[in-house]
């Protein structure tokens, strides 16, 4: 059959138009949805080792690349910055407000991406459709990673909802769909991979609560200025010192070695000629260190929060000085401010009180600057009325000088304590009236003398209540002219005794063990005393004369020793002969004792088969002639018989 022409033109044109059609709609199909694909940090090498270590370890740290992050999460922007590298790296938040962040919260947005992540769907959407990913304005979080300034590995995303992944069930994480800012069009459901939980914090987490960045060793002055113009100057001395190589630090870049050891010596420099003592370090410290209770924007501050006149902090810091103003206002919460910032900190009392230092809490509070050895006078006020003066002897020991006493003196301790007597602080000037008034009828007082000086103290009335509750003021030298002082009551009472208390109750004084070089013991009932003594010099101290085929019981033997060198009266018994005490006929043990200058006293124990303490008498040393009672721990173990010693 022929066909006609204008049939086969009108085939071929349906043909034209065919592939015309075709064309042109292959063009409008839209193209296919890409991947997303986020390269981990982690090396295969880290990642093996972690999975190694074992529980108590916990996780390999595994170092981020990434320098910087921005959050953004309802209209805000937090912008984060690190610092340093490793276990030394910090962050800091540099917007909206300049402040430190919280380490580990913030540490744990990079480390999101410590493995690989990727996308297991995507999808295309319409404008509108990003509220069924969570990802329209009011909902999504925005991700960005840094590294250099430049966006790391392509975190620059906007994350939104999470979805109950295959793996839930077995521990895994959800799924969570994100999408690229820069393509709106295009949602992606990154698997097993909670990217939320970590992003999703507020600008109160992620800041930490301490108010600066810097170090107490970055710090070079400190000036503390109270309300009424009183300025307090501390000067750091900073000085580095090489750390200690290991030996695998020889193989080690010299980036990668120990940085050198700092530390920054503090000194009270003005006003000039006061030194100051270790509340002047703990200063620099507290300011470096501090922390607010809570953060305050200035509008929710309300008038003056500062008060009229605040003090100011402030302190040198790499050349630049950062000053802190805080209220002066009593009550437990502080209120405070960086200067130049808009907002404000509400501090702890406490924490506030260690920055709110007046020369008077800086100064040294070393009151007579000596030592115990040095101390050759007391005098001292007694319990009931009086006083009782005692002087060292130029030979050594103590004698009451006042009231005149047949008995040996001993102050023991009280010399130490004395020695170390620290006042609370010194007496501020609008305090000074206020302390010498009290101190004009004092009601303890006493005097020491070290070297050739002779001071008296005096110590006004205990306070009740108030700022100084159970305090006293004090003063060393002259009234009228000497600085008062804030002491201790446990301190001021120091200086009030009973006479008892201050007589000599070593029976041996000075007598050490290795001093003992005999002892013998007759206790009742026994035929012949127990000796003890060394078969040759140099030899510790035996039994002697053991008997035959028994052993010496080395314990019990060190014990007598031991005992007879810190032999002490337990209290003293006066008026009463040695037999109303007890102290003749047959219930008595008889402790004979010579020392390595051949000296020798025998000690009188009475009845010890009671509970009580014994009573006992010596017929040498300091104690010679008196009566007094031995603990019944000390009299039972010098109380032995051959059979106790020999086995």
């Amino acid at each position: 059959m022929k066909i006609g022409k204008p049939i086969v033109i009108l085939v071929g044109l349906v043909v034209v138009l065919a592939v015309v059609f075709f064309v042109v709609k292959k063009d409008d199909a839209p193209p296919a949805t890409p991947d997303l694909t986020i390269k981990g940090f982690a090396t295969p090498e880290q990642l093996a080792e972690d999975k190694a270590r074992k529980l108590l370890e916990g996780p390999l740290e595994i170092p981020a690349p990434v320098d910087g992050v921005e959050l953004v999460k309802d209209g805000e922007t937090i912008v984060l910055a690190r610092s340093g590298e490793g276990k030394d790296a910090t962050w800091k938040i540099t917007a909206p407000v300049d402040a430190v962040a919280v380490k580990y919260v913030a540490d744990k947005i990079p480390a999101l991406f410590r493995t690989d992540a990727a996308s297991a769907f995507s999808t295309r959407i319409k404008p509108g459709d990003e509220a069924l990913y969570d990802l329209e304005p009011e909902r999504r979080i925005g991700l960005k990673l840094t590294k250099g300034g430049e966006v790391w590995e392509g975190v620059d995303l906007w994350i939104g909802r999470l979805e109950k992944s295959d793996d839930m069930d077995g521990g895994g994480e959800p799924d969570t769909w994100v999408m690229k800012k820069d393509d709106p069009t295009v949602v992606y459901r990154v698997a097993g991979r909670d990217l939320r939980a970590a992003v999703d914090v507020s600008l109160d987490t992620l800041r930490d609560k301490k108010l600066f960045a810097f170090d107490a060793n970055d710090m070079t002055e400190i000036s503390v200025t109270t309300p009424e113009g009183a300025v307090a100057t501390l000067t750091g001395t900073r000085k580095e010192t090489p750390a200690e190589a290991s030996p695998e630090d020889g193989a080690k870049p010299e980036g990668e070695k120990k940085p050198p050891v700092v530390t920054v010596d503090w000194k009270l420099t003005a006003p000039a000629g006061v030194a100051g003592d270790a509340s002047v370090a703990s200063l620099a410290r507290s300011f470096a260190n501090l922390r607010a209770k809570e953060f305050v924007k200035a509008k929710d501050a309300g008038d003056k929060p500062l008060g009229e006149t605040p003090w100011r902090v402030s302190a040198t810091v790499g050349g630049e000085k950062v000053t802190l103003l805080v209220s002066a206002a009593a009550g437990e919460d502080v209120m405070a401010q960086v200067e130049g910032k808009d907002e404000y900190a509400k501090l702890q009392r406490y924490s506030a009180d260690g920055l709110l230092k007046t020369v008077e809490d800086l100064r040294d509070k070393t009151v007579l600057g000596t030592s115990a050895e040095s101390i050759g006078h007391l005098k001292l006020a007694l319990e009931g009325g009086g006083e009782v003066v005692l002087d060292r002897k130029p030979e050594g020991g103590w004698v009451f000088t006042s009231p005149a006493s047949p008995y040996a003196a001993d102050p023991g301790t009280l010399t130490t304590t004395i020695s170390r007597l620290a006042a609370v602080r010194w007496a501020r000037p609008g305090e000074v009236a206020e302390a010498r008034a009290a101190l004009a009828t004092p009601d303890i007082a006493g005097e020491v003398g070290y070297g050739e000086k002779l001071v008296p103290l005096a110590f006004a009335k205990k306070m009740e209540g108030g700022e100084h509750d159970g305090q006293r003021w004090a003063v060393a030298g002259d009234p009228a002219t000497a600085d008062p002082f804030l002491v201790t009551d446990y301190n001021a009472t120091r200086f009030v005794a009973k006479l008892a208390d201050l007589r000599q109750k070593r029976l041996f004084p000075g007598l050490t063990q290795e001093g003992v070089q005999r002892v013998t013991v007759l206790a009742p009932g026994a035929t012949a005393p127990v000796e003890l003594g060394r078969e040759k010099p140099g030899q510790d101290i035996t039994l002697l004369g053991a008997p035959a085929g028994k052993t010496v019981q080395a314990g019990p033997v060190r014990t007598i020793v031991s005992t007879v060198a810190a032999l002490q009266a337990k209290d003293f018994v006066d008026g009463k002969s040695a037999a109303a005490l007890g102290l003749e006929g047959e219930q008595v043990t008889k402790v004979t004792v010579t020392d390595e200058s051949g000296k020798t006293a025998t000690l009188v124990i009475g009845d010890t088969s009671g509970e009580g303490d014994p009573n006992a008498t010596i017929d040498g040393g300091p104690l010679a002639g008196t009566f007094f009672t031995l603990s019944a721990y000390q009299a039972k173990n010098l109380v032995k018989k051959e059979a106790d010693l020999a086995q």
